[in-house]
């Protein structure tokens, strides 16, 4: 996908959504590239935010598996909050091991999920990462929650979002 991104939930009474929606950033995001058309390797880290819709098309997209791939054998930060860790499922490494397994990750959590959007979500993520061998942890519903296994970046929900944005910055910065 490429181009203006799709609008969900969108509250015009909310002052912050409104101006979002008239900033140049979210201009900018008009203009944006097909994943496939992106050379990975130019980027010192790959992030996945997270939100409902990750869950329909970045967990099974093969460019968002390919990209994810190249940052990670390219020794690149890999990141994402709350359903983006979904971009690690089916990322199989060049011994054909999951890329998740054995590795320490968060994720929004099967008790979130339970309590929020199941009935809009095609899986559990939470169960689809332990599935792939991944040793996932999670915060009481809705606390953040920050895991860093090496250059692997992962946070919760929402509430991780800026815990994982600074551990982004303290992983480039050690580059």
């Amino acid at each position: 996908m490429s181009g203006k991104p799709p609008e969900d939930g969108f509250d015009e009474k909310d002052k912050g959504q409104s101006d979002f929606l008239g900033s140049a950033a979210y201009r900018r995001l008009g203009h944006s590239r097909r994943l496939k058309d992106v050379d990975v390797l130019n980027y010192d880290a790959i992030f996945f935010p997270g939100g409902l819709g990750p869950m329909a098309d970045v967990a099974t997209d093969p460019d968002v598996k390919k990209a994810v791939r190249q940052a990670w054998d390219a020794g690149k930060v890999v990141a994402a909050v709350c359903h983006g860790p979904c971009a690690f499922l089916g990322v199989e490494l060049e011994d054909g091991t999951p890329l998740a397994r054995g590795r320490k990750l968060t994720s929004f959590s099967t008790a979130e999920e339970d309590g929020y959007a199941r009935k809009d979500v095609p899986f559990d993520l939470e169960s689809a990462l332990r599935d792939e061998g991944a040793e996932h942890s999670s915060a009481p519903p809705w606390q953040p929650k920050l895991v860093v296994d090496g250059r692997l970046i992962t946070g919760q929900n929402p509430a991780s979002g800026a815990l994982v944005g600074k551990a982004i910055v303290e992983a480039l910065q050690r580059v």
